[in-house]
């Protein structure tokens, strides 16, 4: 087999250590790289056993891949290096080594501590279908309970929510904030937080509040970065140098009087703003790079949808807000109230016919590792001394209860290995939540040797060259 010249990124992600985060395109043989890490680190000085390796990916199939691969890459260089031996003890810890999926990781860990959640052993993870009847069953059964006993405070809910249709759109909503709850690593805390939030509200304050801007922060860091890529692009061609600086100008001066607003915490500026911002048409282009034309005023686009979503996220000033909290509390403890209710019975049911779904097993693995403040188990802290590294593929796809989970084993984050393309995201439906990834490449510097931390952007497309991909 043919040896494999890395890039000099692709070298600076294999060798970088402690906290790393690899943002890797399409093409630009991220698994390659994963795959060569791990070898290394299985037969290079300090040697690390394979079974200290924590290898995580998003689906069966690609785990088995990494696996194979990793046992292939493992044989070929011990026989480089003429270690037959350690290719024996390796390739026996390969083989017990947890490379797999998340699900896999936490319905393995449920299972050797199931005594100590209270639990039967043999638990099963129930069918789509199955979970779908139950949580019906138990929707409705939270339906009954409320609009039986009612109340003035659930009157006034069905008012708001359409007293028409006012059943259906209840189950709607309880069903919604349940979803979300389920975003969270610790969720009866987060549908707390969100009763507390409509209670003595106080915009400078409010977790509410902060979380929408620090989402929106997010985005305009995006929208900055996008930006300098279109000032680089631009002076390219002549007519574009000469006619785009000033459109361009308007995104970079919205951009940076947002971001300005940001950190001041000032929501109310930051939306009057946002909603008289009305950027110049680009002139028509005459020149002959047409698809790098094509390409600024595509990121052009993008940055005008940054700042429509971060509109619709901020539909009313603050004086607004508090009126509508104040009015709506008592509301708002119904309505969460009725979604405890709905975990309850839906918990039940689960329990009653043992079962369970994804995520349970996630947050019963959670359970083992922390306390409902987030502070490392006995369990915890053993797994994390017990694993050298924790490697996570397609890391854009990862949600918070999940990313929760990696730091518990991993030092508090300290050992993980990164890798993902936050355009590649797909799993929506599973909560993922690409700001994560988007929040470790911000922060993250780039990487320099003897960093503890870093980052390594890996850009160039190799799918032309199979050896690499």
């Amino acid at each position: 087999m043919s040896k494999i010249e890395f890039t000099p990124e692709q070298e600076n992600a294999i060798k970088a250590r402690g906290r790393v985060l690899v943002s890797a395109a399409a093409g630009s043989g991220k698994t390659a790289v994963l795959v060569e890490r791990a070898v290394k680190h299985m037969t290079e000085k300090p040697i690390v056993d394979a079974d200290r390796l924590l290898i995580v990916t998003f689906t069966n199939a690609a785990a088995a891949e990494m696996k194979s691969r990793i046992a292939s890459k493992l044989k070929e260089r011990t026989l480089e290096l003429g270690l037959p031996e350690l290719l024996k003890r390796q390739q026996y810890l390969l083989s017990i080594a947890k490379i797999c999926t998340i699900d896999s990781f936490c319905i393995s860990l449920v299972r050797e501590n199931f005594y100590r959640l209270g639990i039967s052993p043999d638990f099963k993870i129930a069918d789509e279908s199955v979970l779908s009847m139950l949580k019906i069953e138990a929707i409705n059964s939270t339906a009954e309970h409320f609009f039986t006993v009612g109340g003035e405070d659930f009157n006034a809910l069905c008012d708001i929510i359409d007293e028409e249709h006012a059943e259906e759109n209840f189950k709607k909503t309880v069903l919604s904030i349940y979803k979300e709850s389920c975003n969270h690593p610790f969720p009866m805390k987060y549908i707390d937080e969100l009763a507390k939030m409509y209670k003595d509200f106080d915009g400078k304050t409010s977790a509410w509040i902060k979380s929408i801007l620090d989402s929106i922060k997010l985005d305009f860091d995006y929208a900055q970065s996008i930006f300098e890529k279109c000032l680089k692009y631009v002076k390219i061609d002549a007519d574009m140098s000469e006619k785009y600086p000033n459109v361009l100008n308007d995104y970079g001066a919205i951009i940076k009087e947002s971001q300005q607003c940001i950190e001041n915490s000032d929501w109310d500026k930051l939306r009057m703003m946002l909603l008289g911002f009305s950027p110049k048409n680009f002139p028509k282009y005459k020149g002959e790079q047409r698809e790098i034309a094509d390409m600024v005023r595509g990121y052009a686009s993008e940055i005008r949808k940054i700042i429509e979503n971060a509109i619709k996220s901020m539909p009313k000033s603050i004086s607004e807000i508090k009126a509508d909290c104040e009015m709506l509390e008592p509301v708002v403890n119904k309505l969460v109230e009725a979604v405890k209710y709905f975990m309850s019975e839906f918990s039940k049911l689960k329990k009653e016919n043992n079962c369970v779904d994804f995520i349970d097993v996630e947050y019963m693995a959670l359970e083992l590792l922390c306390d409902e403040d987030g502070n490392p188990s006995d369990i915890a802290k053993n797994l994390s001394s017990h694993y050298f590294e924790v490697m996570v593929d397609e890391f854009q796809d990862v949600n918070d209860l999940q990313n929760t989970i990696f730091n518990l084993l991993s030092n508090s984050g300290k050992k993980m290995f990164m890798v993902g393309d936050v355009k590649q995201s797909i799993y929506r439906f599973r909560n993922a939540n690409p700001r994560i990834f988007l929040k470790n490449r911000n922060e993250l510097p780039l990487y320099a040797e003897r960093k503890r931390a870093s980052k390594v952007i890996m850009s160039g497309n190799f799918r032309s060259a199979p050896e690499i991909c």
